[in-house]
């Protein structure tokens, strides 16, 4: 028996899938919030342990090797984690043990060339240029990034199959053998940026390790496939990556730098405790994309249009009901949680605070739209809504910086906010609308050929 299309279900077994794909939402972004939650709290309580006992500029190395860290794992999840999640479904079960096999040969090249490029910047910095203490974060990297890359190329491998409980379990390990291990070192003072590191390494090669050894099965590496695959991740993925990269910039820390050189360095301080503040909502937020982007792949090869649309709109909605929240309460209470953790003199921003939490508000509603362009293969269409937000907030935050200071640069970035979540929902809804109807164009239209698709 083939498939039933959804046109011509009754109401009440439609209004049961509505619902238990509603259950099913809730089940996963549950676990999913979960998961962040560790990730988060993991990295929150390492940036502690490295500011407190090894002070500032231990610190400020343990950032500049993050943000090392950071993009190259962003160019993983673009050109390879995202790619993947979308096409998993939609490839035939007879060679989803391939695919899974080429995408880990796709992240060991990728690791060999992170090794190769911490390598040369290593040797660079050695050789007198940037920061002499910096050389030796890098020589821990060319070890560590391996198994740093491992660790996300699983939490995604999880994700694109909606395993969200195997991505919860790993982290766990891997964030309590990390954990274990700055404690270890804080208490027989060796605690630097550079061992911080060497952890991480560390705790990613055991939990990953036993990992791959248990999923070992699923996966059945082959070269030809892997080429054959690498040129699909990459017609896909380099849009997503563009969209990230265009992202980054319409983002807080455009807006710092350019506060801080117009207006100086204070103002850049006020924006950004104001981000600070709202950014207690990124946990939540995060959450939900991580499981947002398999789900609404899932939907559109289970359910095709429609169930993906529900999938979109109805995590747009949760999304802009819990900001909303969220953003009340920054109104009522957002001044003096600001007394509290920075002190007077960063009070009498609450407008400034309350037009931070609009554009938080506006990105946020937008990760639906965002997501089911990527799941309809329309990543372009993405980068365009991403470039669109990102020239408005740079015309109306340099327009209005000059005259009404930090709070003119937040309404910029909120106008900008709202145009590029305005133009996801506009492209999605027409390549949604597209998509439908090629699908009723293919549908029988015989009453012989309606009872034929029915019992068929």
């Amino acid at each position: 028996m083939t498939a039933v299309p959804e046109q011509l279900l009754d109401p009440p077994i439609a209004a049961e899938s509505r619902l238990s794909i509603l259950h099913r939402l809730a089940d996963r972004n549950l676990l999913a919030l979960v998961d962040q939650a560790v990730v988060s709290g993991t990295s929150f309580l390492t940036t502690v342990l490295v500011g407190r006992l090894c002070g500032a500029e231990e610190l400020g190395l343990y950032s500049l090797g993050f943000s090392i860290v950071l993009l190259i794992t962003t160019v993983q999840q673009a050109l390879i984690q995202t790619p993947y999640t979308v096409y998993y479904r939609r490839t035939p079960e007879s060679e989803r043990s391939s695919y899974a096999g080429s995408i880990l040969l796709h992240w060991g090249m990728l690791a060999i060339l992170a090794m190769a490029g911490l390598l040369l910047g290593s040797a660079t910095v050695a050789a007198g240029f940037g920061p002499p203490a910096l050389a030796s974060i890098l020589w821990i990297l060319v070890a560590a990034i391996p198994f740093l890359l491992l660790r996300d190329f699983a939490r995604g491998y999880a994700y694109a199959r909606l395993r969200v409980h195997s991505a919860l379990l790993l982290d766990v390990a891997v964030s309590s053998l990390q954990i274990a291990g700055l404690i270890a070192l804080a208490m027989t003072n060796v605690l630097h940026a550079a061992s911080f590191f060497a952890v991480c390494g560390v705790a990613g090669l055991l939990g990953t390790s036993l990992w791959l050894w248990v999923r070992r099965r699923e996966f059945r590496p082959q070269w030809s496939s892997a080429r054959r695959e690498w040129g699909r991740s990459w017609r896909f993925g380099r849009w997503v990556f563009a969209s990230g990269m265009v992202s980054s910039l319409n983002s807080d820390a455009f807006l710092v730098w350019l506060l801080a050189l117009v207006l100086g360095k204070a103002s850049a301080g006020i924006f950004a405790a104001c981000m600070t503040i709202v950014f207690f909502s990124n946990p939540f937020i995060l959450g939900i994309n991580q499981i947002l982007m398999p789900r609404t792949a899932h939907a559109l090869a289970d359910g095709g249009v429609s169930q993906l649309r529900r999938v979109v709109y109805y995590t747009s909605l949760l999304l802009a009901a819990v900001m909303g929240l969220f953003g009340m309460a920054v109104i009522v209470w957002g001044e003096d949680i600001m007394r509290l953790v920075y002190g007077r003199e960063f009070t009498g921003h609450h407008t400034t605070m309350i037009a931070v939490v609009g554009a938080v508000l506006a990105s946020a509603s937008g990760l639906g739209p965002s997501k089911g362009l990527l799941a309809l293969e329309r990543p372009n269409l993405d980068l365009v809504a991403c470039t669109i937000g990102f020239i408005i907030t740079a015309i109306g935050a340099t327009a209005l910086v000059t005259s009404w200071g930090v709070f003119g640069v937040a309404c910029g970035w909120l106008a900008g906010n709202v145009a590029m979540t305005l133009a996801r929902f506009v492209f999605f809804e027409q390549q949604a609308v597209a998509l439908s109807r090629r699908d009723l164009q293919s549908m029988p239209t015989s009453p012989l050929s309606l009872t034929g698709a029915i019992e068929l």
